[in-house]
């Protein structure tokens, strides 16, 4: 129908080196995913966020930890990742 936002948007973000993103809407799950591709259109970030028409709490967003290569503790980090700055063991 004419008016009706589209489903899917594309844009990039300036200073992430040619990284192109693509927001799609699923309408009948109320989920949005936006997935971001290299130059060499391969997937390098992927999300997904539920939508509700109702107002929401502010929460804080913090960046994933980075692991270093050969790792061991990734579930660790990965569940500390989600624990409020303050119960973040050091």
């Amino acid at each position: 129908m004419e008016g009706e936002r589209p489903l899917s948007a594309t844009f990039s973000v300036p200073g992430l080196g040619g990284i192109t993103f693509t927001a799609e809407f699923d309408p009948d799950l109320n989920w949005l995913t936006i997935a971001g591709r290299n130059a060499d259109d391969k997937l390098v970030s992927k999300t997904g966020i539920s939508v509700t028409p109702d107002v929401v709490e502010d929460v804080p967003i913090l960046p994933e930890p980075i692991i270093p290569e050969g790792g061991t503790e990734a579930t660790a980090a990965h569940i500390e990742s989600f624990a409020p700055p303050e119960e973040v063991s050091e």
